[in-house]
C-alpha cells in the first residue's frame, strides 16, 4: 500500500512540531535567565502537580473519540459525530469544574505542606488552566479525527508562541513569575476562539442533542481504560518531579528540569509523528489493512530508531554545554541527569511508536496495565533513590522503568500482530553508531574553538560518516530517500 500521504503529513506535523520544540525551549530559556532556579523549578512543579490531574479531566477520551468518530465516518454518520464531540465535552467541562472547586478550596493545604509556599496566587493562576483544558482536548479530538494533523500542529505552535508572548510582555510590566502561569491559564480561552473562527460550521449555530448514549458504554468504556494507562504514564513521568518537590525541594526540581527537556528533545520529536500514525492506524484497522498496519509500524520504528541514537549520543556528550547554552551555569550540576535521561528517552520515543499503533488497534487495556507496571517501578524506585542520591537517582529511576516498559510493549505487538521485529537491522544501526560517537569524541577534544562551531564540525564530520556507514550496511537506501524527496515534492501543507 501506498502510505505516501500519511508520510507527508508526518512530515509536515515533524516541521511545525520541530519550531513548537524551539518555542518550548525558549520559554523555558526566558524563564532560567529572568528568574532564579527557586522560581523556576515551582512553574515546572505547579504545570506538572496539574498535568497529573488533568488526566481526570480528559478520561481518556480524546483518544477514544478519535478511534469513534473514524469508525462513524467510516458509516457516513456526520451527525452522529457531532453528537459525540459535544457530549463529550460537556461530561469533560462538568468534571473540570467539580475538581477546580474542590482544588481551590483546598489550595490553602496544597501550598503549604506540598510546594512549601505560603502564598495560593500561583495555584489559583492555575487553576483556570485547569478549568479550560477541555476546550484543548475538544481542538484535538476535532483535529486528528478528521486527520487535520496539520491544523493540530498549527494549534500546538500557536500555544506557545501565546504563552511565550504574554510572559514577555507580563515580565516586562514587572508583574514576576506570575507572568508565565498567566500565560498558561489564559491559553485555552485563546485557542478555543480560534478553533471557532476556522470552524464555524462546527460550532454555529450552535445546536445540539445532549446524547450521553454517543458516548456511553463504548467510548467511556475505551477511554477508562486510557485513562488508567494515562494515569500510570503521567505517574512515571511526574512522579519524579513531585517527589522531588516534596523530599528536596523546588530548587533541585529547577536543576532536575533543566535536564528533561533537553533530554525529552528525542521524545518532542518522535510525539508527534506518533499522533499522525494514531490517525492512520485506527483508519486502517477500521478497513481491515492489518497488512499494512505492520508496514507502517517497521517503517516507523525502522527512522525512528535510525534518528534518535546520534541524537541521544550527542546530548551524552555535550551535556554540560548543552545545559550551559540554555539554562547558564547555575544549572550546570544536571549535566549528569541529561547523559542518564537521553538513555531513558530512547527507550520512550521507542515506546512511543508501538503505543499509538495498539491505541489505534483497540488495545488500550494492555497497554494500560504494561504502563502501570512501570509506573509502579518509578514509585518505588524514585522512593529509594531519590532520598539517597537526589536528582541523579530520578534520572535512574526513569530509564530503568522506561527499559521495562519498551521491553513489554515490543512482545505485546509481536503476539498481536505476528510481527517479526528487525532485530538485526537494530543490532546493525546500534553499530553504525559507534562511527558516529568516536569522531565525535575525537573532534570534541581536538578542536579548541567557538562552542558553536565546535559544535557544529562534530556533528557535520559524524553525520556524514554516519550516514555513509548506515547506507553501506543497506539499513538505508537512496530509494527511501528519493521516496521521502518525491512526498515533500507533492505534499499540500493544508
Amino acid at each position: 500500500m501506498d502510505h505516501s500521504k500519511t508520510i507527508r503529513n508526518m512530515v509536515v506535523v515533524f516541521i511545525i512540531s520541530g519550531l513548537t520544540a524551539i518555542l518550548g525551549y525558549a520559554i523555558r530559556f526566558y524563564i532560567a535567565n529572568n528568574y532564579s532556579v527557586g522560581e523556576y523549578g515551582l512553574v515546572y512543579s505547579m504545570i506538572s502537580f496539574f498535568s497529573f490531574i488533568l488526566i481526570f479531566v480528559d478520561f481518556g477520551l480524546h483518544q477514544a473519540i478519535i478511534k469513534k468518530v473514524s469508525e462513524l465516518r467510516a458509516k457516513k454518520n456526520e451527525i452522529a459525530v457531532k453528537s459525540v464531540f459535544i457530549t463529550t465535552f460537556i461530561f469533560q467541562i462538568t468534571i473540570a469544574l467539580i475538581l477546580s472547586l474542590l482544588l481551590y478550596f483546598l489550595s490553602k493545604q496544597i501550598n503549604n505542606y506540598f510546594f512549601h509556599v505560603s502564598n495560593p496566587l500561583f495555584f489559583n493562576i492555575m487553576i483556570l488552566w485547569f478549568l479550560t483544558f477541555p476546550f484543548n482536548c475538544l481542538i484535538i479530538a476535532y483535529a486528528l479525527s478528521y486527520q487535520k494533523t496539520t491544523w493540530w500542529a498549527l494549534f500546538e505552535f500557536s500555544k506557545l508562541a501565546f504563552i511565550l508572548l504574554i510572559t514577555i510582555i507580563l515580565t516586562e510590566m514587572q508583574i514576576g513569575i506570575s507572568s508565565v502561569l498567566i500565560g498558561y491559564a489564559t491559553v485555552n480561552i485563546f485557542l478555543f476562539c480560534i478553533f471557532i473562527i476556522f470552524n464555524r460550521n462546527f460550532i454555529i449555530p450552535f445546536k445540539f442533542k445532549f446524547n450521553f448514549a454517543s458516548i456511553y458504554p463504548e467510548t467511556i468504556k475505551y477511554g477508562a481504560f486510557i485513562i488508567v494507562g494515562s494515569l500510570a504514564s503521567t505517574i512515571l513521568t511526574q512522579t519524579d518531579t513531585l517527589m522531588i518537590t516534596y523530599f528536596k525541594g523546588v530548587s533541585d526540581v529547577g536543576l532536575y528540569q533543566a535536564a528533561v527537556p533537553l533530554a525529552s528533545l528525542l521524545f518532542t520529536a518522535i510525539s508527534p509523528i506518533t499522533i499522525v500514525l494514531l490517525s492512520s492506524v485506527a483508519n486502517l484497522w477500521a478497513m481491515d489493512k492489518k497488512k499494512e498496519v505492520v508496514e507502517l509500524l517497521l517503517l516507523m520504528q525502522k527512522y525512528v530508531l535510525v534518528f534518535i541514537l546520534p541524537v541521544t549520543l550527542t546530548l551524552s556528550f555535550f551535556s554540560g554545554l548543552a545545559i550551559s547554552i540554555m539554562f547558564g551555569s547555575d544549572y550546570l550540576s544536571a549535566k549528569y541527569c541529561l547523559m542518564v535521561l537521553a538513555f531513558s528517552f530512547t527507550f520512550s520515543s521507542m515506546s512511543n511508536v508501538i503505543t499509538y499503533v495498539l491505541f489505534g488497534i483497540g488495545k488500550a487495556k494492555n497497554v494500560m496495565r504494561f504502563v502501570i507496571y512501570g509506573a509502579l517501578s518509578n514509585i518505588i524506585l524514585c522512593f529509594i533513590l531519590i532520598y539517597r542520591f537526589g536528582i541523579f537517582g530520578a534520572a535512574i529511576s526513569t530509564l530503568f522503568s522506561n527499559i521495562l516498559i519498551f521491553i513489554l510493549l515490543t512482545r505485546l505487538i509481536n503476539q498481536i500482530t505476528k510481527l517479526r521485529f528487525p532485530i538485526v537491522m537494530w543490532i546493525k544501526t546500534a553499530f553504525a553508531s559507534v562511527f558516529f560517537i568516536i569522531p565525535l569524541y575525537i573532534l570534541k577534544n581536538i578542536l579548541e574553538m567557538n562552542y558553536i562551531f565546535e559544535l557544529f564540525i562534530c556533528l557535520f564530520v559524524s553525520g556524514i560518516l554516519y550516514l555513509t556507514v548506515c547506507y553501506s550496511m543497506k539499513i538505508i537506501s537512496i530509494n527511501e530517500f528519493n521516496f521521502l524527496k518525491n512526498i515533500v515534492k507533492k505534499f499540500k501543507v493544508l
